[in-house]
Formats: structure tokens, sequence, C-alpha cells
């Protein structure tokens, strides 16, 4: 890599963390991001949260006294089961959004204890994420916790943090999202071929923290961000070459970006080694670190069929790499060969 090419790396991670990771994390939410499973426990955990931020307990039982229309005083355990512990917790969370970020959009009123509007509603892309996925199944906690990342991405854009210079990018950052979750759900049906594939749960999320990265492209390079994705969108290039696109023009690429903050969230984990082999998982391979070559295939598998087919039909009778094939177009072709290089090399005594 040119000197000139070492720098804008750097620049480019250097403002990831800067501008995003690093005032995200400011927020102090992280702790919550996996909510417990009994409602009990939800709730502990929420009243522990409003005592850690006492400032904000003061508005929230205006708020929650006003929709029980009551005189008497609940305790404020009763007033989050009233509201509901996903709401309480969204109405946390746009609250500590707001400290870091103070933008009009998520401005509290200390004298109602209101919000601008639901919390649920002003977390779109996390509920919608959760919803989409299941409020109880198995990918809820991941898909929330991406999802917000995506609602922080959406609010960073109106702060001075990041200067767009004037270009919005509500509707690419919508996009990006919806193309996330498409991605994600072919992922979990291409899952479910695989057999014993470690860690399924966070397949799909790799589709959206890839998608996050062109977000953050876009946030930090808003001039020449949205003009390149489209042009990629327009052409069919296999993944390695979509990535070394992006580091021509980034520095880096989507897969590292994803990487860095996959590594930067517990929650995450082991995605960062997913998205650091990106567009190759054979690299995994050469590690003998196949839980995550497989887990980084299934998911570029599922976004790469996602981006170049309209209509996928998936028997219910196959198995990834029988009739489904584990691997497509040259890279991945390469992918599997070197797999069983390393295989039959296995085999031989030494």
């Amino acid at each position: 890599m040119s000197a000139e090419a070492t720098s804008v790396a750097h620049e480019t991670v250097n403002a990831l963390f800067q501008k995003f990771i690093g005032p995200f994390s400011a927020t102090m939410i992280t702790p919550l991001l996996v909510e417990p499973s009994s409602i009990e426990e939800r709730v502990s955990t929420l009243v522990h949260e409003f005592n850690v931020h006492p400032h904000l307990l003061a508005p929230f039982r205006k708020l929650i006294a006003s929709l029980q229309n009551k005189e008497v005083v609940a305790s404020i355990e009763e007033q989050i089961r009233f509201f509901q512990s996903t709401q309480a917790r969204n109405y946390l969370f746009v609250n500590l959004f707001q400290e870091v970020l103070q933008i009009k959009e998520l401005k509290l009123d200390l004298d109602t204890g209101r919000l601008p509007a639901k919390p649920n509603d002003l977390l779109k892309f996390s509920h919608t994420a959760r919803v989409e996925f299941g409020e109880e199944s198995r990918y809820k906690d991941l898909m929330y916790a991406a999802g917000l990342l995506f609602d922080f991405a959406y609010y960073l854009q109106k702060t001075q943090i990041v200067n767009t210079n004037g270009v919005k990018l509500d509707d690419f950052i919508q996009n990006c999202f919806k193309k996330g979750i498409e991605q994600g759900k072919l992922i979990t049906r291409l899952s479910r071929h695989k057999p014993k594939l470690t860690n399924e749960k966070h397949a799909p999320v790799a589709a959206l923290l890839r998608q996050l990265s062109h977000v953050i492209f876009c946030l930090l390079y808003p001039n020449i961000g949205p003009d390149f994705y489209k042009k990629l969108a327009a052409i069919r290039y296999t993944e390695p070459l979509k990535l070394s696109m992006e580091i021509k023009e980034f520095g880096v690429h989507s897969g590292m970006l994803a990487s860095y903050i996959a590594e930067s969230f517990d929650i995450f984990d082991p995605l960062g080694e997913v998205m650091s082999v990106w567009g190759m998982p054979h690299l995994a391979h050469y590690t003998k670190n196949k839980a995550i070559h497989d887990l980084a295939a299934i998911a570029e598998l599922g976004v790469i069929l996602r981006e170049s087919f309209k209509i996928i039909e998936i028997s219910e009778t196959n198995k990834v790499g029988v009739n489904i094939p584990e691997l497509t177009f040259l890279d991945y072709t390469l992918s599997a060969r070197v797999r069983e290089d390393l295989d039959e090399s296995e085999k031989k005594p030494t």
C-alpha cells in the first residue's frame, strides 16, 4: 500500500472511532444491549439504570403519571411495567442519545416527560429489526443492537459531530437498512441448510454491519460516498472487487470498517473476525478456523445471492454444498479449491 493510501486508511479509521464509535460508546447504553429473559430482571435492570441517570427519573415518572391519569404515586417498578419494559428501555436510549447528540428531533420536554414521538418510533431501525426477526427469536438482541447503530447513524448526520455539507442521507440510510434486513433474512434461510454452523445467530447480523459500513463511509465522505455506492450497486462485481474499489476510494473496505465496529461491542463477538475476512473467507481456513470460515462464507453467500437475483428458491430438502452452492463466483470457487486442497493435505500422513 502506498504512503498516500496508508494515510487515507488511517484518516478513515480514526474518523470512525472519533465520530461514530466514540460518540455511541459515550451514550453508556452498551450494558443494556442484551435484554434479560425474565420480566422481573428487565424491570430490575431498568430501575438500576434510572438510578444511574437520576435526572431522567422525574420526567419519566411525570410521563407515566399523565398516561395513567392517577393521583396515587406508583412505584418506579409499577410504572415501568405499565409502560412496558421494551418501551421504557427505548425511552432511556432516546434520552441517552440526546445527551450526546443534542438535536431537536430527540429533545425531552422536562415539564411533561414527553419525547417528540413514541420511543419505538424514534428508534425505528432497531424496533423494525427486532420485529422483522421475531420479538422472541434468538436473533432479537443482536438484530436490535445492529438496528440501534443505524438509529444512531441516522441522527448523527443531523449533528455537528459529522459534517455532511448539506447532503441528506435519510433515504440512503433507509435503503441500506432495508437491504441489510433482506440479506439477513436470506442468510437465516441458508443457515438452516448448513450443518453444524457455529454461532449461526450471528450470521444475518453480518449483512447489517456491512450495510452500516456503507452508511458510515457516506457520513465521513458525504461528497463522494452516495454517488460511489449508487454506481457500485449498478454493477455486478464479485465481492473482492467491490472491496478493492472501496479501498481505492476510502483507504479501507466495508469489511474492515464492520470488523472495527463489531470488535468495539461485546455483543457482536465473533463478528469482528468474520468481517475481517469478508470477501476472502478462505483466509480463515488457512488458520484452521473453520467456524469463522463457515460463518463468513454463509453470510457472504446470502449477500451475493440477494444482490444478484430477484427471485431465489430454496428447497427445504437441500443442504448447502449439495444443491445450493456453498460458494459462488470466481472468488468463492477459489475458496472452495483452497479448502479442498487443505482437507486433502490433512489426510496425508506426515
